[in-house]
C-alpha cells in the first residue's frame, strides 16, 4: 500500500515516487514513474543481503492462460504481482474468468464461461495474447487475438503457432488486426514438427493437445522449465502428458479438465540478475528460493570466470573471488545459457579480465542495451 492506494493502482496511474532500502549498505534506489520508469541508484558499494525470489512472470501468466481450459476454479500461488501478470489477468478477465486475489500472492480464477471470444482491446500490448487461441477454441469454437506485441529484442513470428493449430483442424485467417481462429467440432491430435523449440508454440501447441480428440504428439519441443510446469499444472487439471527424451512430447487428449491449485516457481531470470548484481559488486547475496536445478548452466558460467556460489537447501549464496576472466558464451534454448541471462552477465563481463565474446542466438535484438554500456565505460 501507498497512502490508500494498492501498488497495483499506483501502477496504472503511472505516478509515484517511492525510495526503498537497498541490498548494499549505503545509498538508496529510487524509483520515479511518471510515464516511463527511472532508476537512479548510488552505487560504490558492495551488495551485501539476503533477497526472496518472486514466481517467475513466464510461468504463472501461463497458468492464468491455463484455467481457462476448465470452468472450475483454478488457483494459482506465488503468482507475481507485475506488468506482465496484471495483463495476463486481464486477457483472462476479458474472455470471462472472475479474478479474486486471496492473498498478495495467491490468485484465484473461474471461468463458468466464455463470455467473449475477443481479445480485441489488449491489442500491441503483450505477446501473451496468442496463447489464448487454443483454450477459446476448445471452449467456444473461436477466437480473435490481435496482432503480437512484446519486448523490443527482435521479431517474434506466430506462425508457428497458427500453423500447429492449423495441423489440429483449425481455420486461421490472418487481417491486418490480428487473428481470426474457429474450428468444428473438437480440435483433432496431429503430429507438430516445430521447426525450432519455442517456448511459446510449445505451450499453444500442448494447450491444444490436452482436449483435442486423439493423440498430439510435439517434436523438437522446448524443454524450459516453465514449460515443465505447465505440463505439471495441467496433469493435476486431469491431462495426460509424457515428456520424452530428444525434445518430444506426446499428449493423449481428454473429455474435460478439472480445477487445481498450483504454485508457481521461483524467478530463475531473477535469480541470475541478483548473481550478477553480488560479483559485479565484490559483494555477497544469499537468493532465498534459487534452485539449483533450473540454474546448472548459469553455475557453470559463474565457475568459469572464476566467481563463486555455495548452494544450501532453501537458496544459493553469491560472493564474489579476487577477480573474474574473460570467456567465450553463445545463449541458447534450455538446458543452455538462457537468453535472458546474457544483459546482466555481459554486464559483469566488463569486470573481468580480458576479452570476453558474446554470441546471443535467440533474439537478434537482445543486444540493444549496448549504448548503455558504452556510456558507462
Amino acid at each position: 500500500k501507498y497512502g490508500s492506494d494498492s501498488f497495483e493502482s499506483l501502477l496504472q496511474k503511472q505516478v509515484f515516487a517511492v525510495s526503498i532500502p537497498p541490498l548494499a549498505s549505503g545509498g538508496t534506489i529510487e524509483v520515479v514513474v511518471p510515464g516511463m520508469d527511472a532508476f537512479c541508484i548510488t552505487g560504490g558499494v558492495p551488495l551485501k543481503g539476503t533477497v526472496e525470489l518472486s514466481g517467475a512472470k513466464n510461468a504463472a501468466s501461463k497458468f492464468m492462460i491455463a484455467s481457462l481450459l476448465t470452468e472450475e476454479p483454478v488457483v494459482i500461488k506465488n503468482v507475481p504481482r507485475q506488468h506482465e501478470t496484471g495483463l495476463a489477468r486481464e486477457l483472462v478477465t476479458t474472455i470471462g474468468a472472475e479474478a479474486e486475489w486471496s492473498d498478495a500472492h495467491t490468485l484465484r480464477l473461474k471461468t463458468r464461461t466464455i463470455t467473449s471470444t475477443s481479445v480485441r482491446n489488449l491489442s500491441r500490448k503483450n505477446r501473451l495474447s496468442i496463447l489464448a487461441l487454443a483454450p477459446l477454441l476448445h471452449r467456444a469454437g473461436e477466437a480473435f487475438v490481435p496482432l503480437v506485441g512484446g519486448d523490443r529484442i527482435g521479431p517474434r513470428p506466430v506462425d508457428f503457432h497458427t500453423e500447429a493449430l492449423s495441423q489440429m483442424g483449425a481455420t486461421i485467417n490472418a487481417t491486418p488486426e490480428g487473428y481470426h481462429a474457429e474450428v468444428k467440432g473438437r480440435l483433432k491430435g496431429a503430429l507438430i514438427q516445430l521447426p525450432y523449440p519455442s517456448v511459446g508454440a510449445t505451450e499453444t501447441a500442448i494447450l491444444a493437445g490436452v482436449l483435442a480428440e486423439g493423440r498430439t504428439v510435439i517434436r523438437n519441443s522446448s524443454g524450459e522449465p516453465e514449460v515443465r510446469g505447465l505440463v505439471m499444472m495441467l496433469q493435476k487439471m486431469g491431462a495426460i502428458i509424457q515428456m520424452h527424451s530428444g525434445r518430444s512430447i506426446d499428449i493423449v487428449g481428454v473429455e474435460k479438465l478439472h480445477g487445481c491449485t498450483v504454485t508457481t516457481m521461483p524467478d530463475r531470470i531473477e535469480a541470475a540478475s541478483y548473481a550478477c548484481m553480488a560479483l559485479g559488486t565484490h559483494g555477497e547475496i544469499f537468493v532465498k528460493g534459487a534452485q539449483h536445478e533450473q540454474l546448472i548452466t548459469f553455475l557453470n558460467t559463474v565457475r568459469k570466470i572464476g566467481g563463486d556460489y555455495e548452494v544450501q537447501d532453501d537458496g544459493i549464496v553469491f560472493r564474489a573471488s579476487n577477480g573474474f576472466r574473460g570467456i567465450e558464451l553463445e545463449t541458447d534454448v534450455h538446458p543452455g545459457f538462457m537468453t535472458d541471462w546474457q544483459q546482466p552477465f555481459v554486464v559483469l563481463l566488463t569486470q573481468a579480465k580480458g576479452m570476453s565474446v558474446v554470441h546471443e542466438t535467440v533474439y537478434e535484438e537482445r543486444f540493444g542495451y549496448r549504448p548503455l554500456c558504452m556510456l558507462l565505460m
